[in-house]
């Protein structure tokens, strides 16, 4: 079975930004890696070539964000690892999922890494659409086929966009952020972020350089960090952009890999725009505390709270309202990921998790402080 090259990225589908043209449409690929053995290869270049060349279906996937696509491609390569082991499978016969096909599915999807039944339900139903499109016989004229992509809508001038590139010409119209932004404190943050970050040559290059999912992934946990520094009461709004690891670090897991690198990179470009020595003055990195230092200051609620002087009954019910109003969050996010497809579904749910669920410690905190105050007036 012969296959066209691959040529850099310029036919591979999860290229970022990937020309939609009619020129290409017999050219595409979906797998660009040597981790499938043989007969995993065989099938997917059986679904390249008969499948995914069919205009219909390249329409569907360049109408979806790049990350949304990505998971309708995994998903698929999958299916098909999974339709490579089916002993009645033959190369020469036309795909079908269904009957026998779709039990053995059924059986053996769970079985690959991170994948459940009911998530083959969501892409087998998606991949008989597509087989469906390629097989029902449509003449269509690839003259009156609107190529526009998902990236054609979008502002190329926000890092998170896959039509975002990177361009001498464009220096100073970059942006980290284009939505609400919560508070005018966000907004000030953001906006010296874009105008003083942002502007530097070398700070583009190096988040450019980052692979485009990886890339996304990183800023949205930039966003969150400077959401957090822009809402801290001792924020310092009149100086350079500066961060508290300690502060950060009760707010959020800073051992999760994606946060910790996330972090440990937006202290690099500090860096580099502001110098390293005013950033070591007032930004903590993520190394650990020194051993004795953590022994002679123990883990404390505040610095003005007494442990011994909190209601204990007030306390409990208070974190029951916490952990009943985070359970509600959690599961509203897992929802919202499962349903919609419009977001990063692993490193946006770790983060977003990581995110509801480590604010409880401080809203204890505020509570323990309250409480402390109220039993002191008694």
């Amino acid at each position: 079975m012969t296959r066209y090259p691959l040529t850099s990225a310029s036919n591979y589908i999860l290229t970022p930004n990937l020309p939609f043209n009619k020129e290409m449409v017999s050219k595409y690929i979906m797998f660009d890696d040597d981790r499938y053995n043989k007969k995993e290869e065989e099938v997917m270049i059986k679904f390249e070539r008969e499948i995914l060349n069919n205009v219909k279906n390249l329409q569907i996937l360049f109408r979806l964000a790049h990350n949304t696509r990505e998971k309708y491609v995994e998903g698929f390569r999958t299916i098909l690892r999974v339709v490579s082991r089916y002993p009645q499978f033959q190369l020469n016969q036309p795909f079908k999922f269904e009957d026998e096909m779709e039990t053995f599915l059924n059986l053996e999807f769970p079985k690959e890494k991170g994948r459940t039944v009911d998530g083959m339900d969501r892409y087998l139903k998606r991949i008989k659409v597509f087989v469906e499109n390629s097989y029902n016989n449509e003449e269509i004229d690839l003259d009156s086929v609107d190529y526009q992509r998902h990236c054609d809508t979008l502002d190329d001038s926000l890092l998170e966009n896959e039509n975002c590139l990177f361009s001498p010409e464009k220096i100073g119209t970059y942006k980290i952020h284009a939505k609400s932004y919560g508070s005018e404190g966000r907004k000030n943050l953001f906006t010296q972020f874009d105008s003083q970050i942002l502007t530097n040559e070398e700070v583009l290059k190096i988040i450019f350089k980052f692979r485009f999912s990886l890339r996304v992934k990183y800023i949205r946990v930039w966003k969150q960090i400077l959401s957090l520094m822009a809402d801290w009461k001792e924020y310092d709004f009149s100086r350079n952009i500066y961060l508290d690891e300690h502060y950060v670090s009760d707010q959020m897991n800073l051992s999760v890999r994606y946060n910790k690198d996330s972090y440990n990179n937006l202290v690099k470009l500090l860096e580099l725009v502001y110098g390293q020595q005013e950033i070591e003055e007032t930004t903590s990195t993520t190394n650990d505390p020194n051993p004795a230092e953590q022994v002679a200051n123990p883990v404390q609620l505040a610095d003005s709270v007494s442990p011994f002087l909190i209601d204990p009954t007030l306390l409990m019910a208070g974190i029951e309202d916490y952990n009943r109003e985070a359970k509600q969050k959690v599961e509203e996010l897992i929802k919202n990921y499962m349903e919609e497809d419009t977001v990063d579904f692993e490193a946006d749910l770790v983060t977003s998790v990581d995110f509801v669920t480590s604010t409880i410690s401080q809203d204890i905190n505020r509570f323990s402080i309250a409480q402390n105050e109220s039993l002191n007036e008694d």
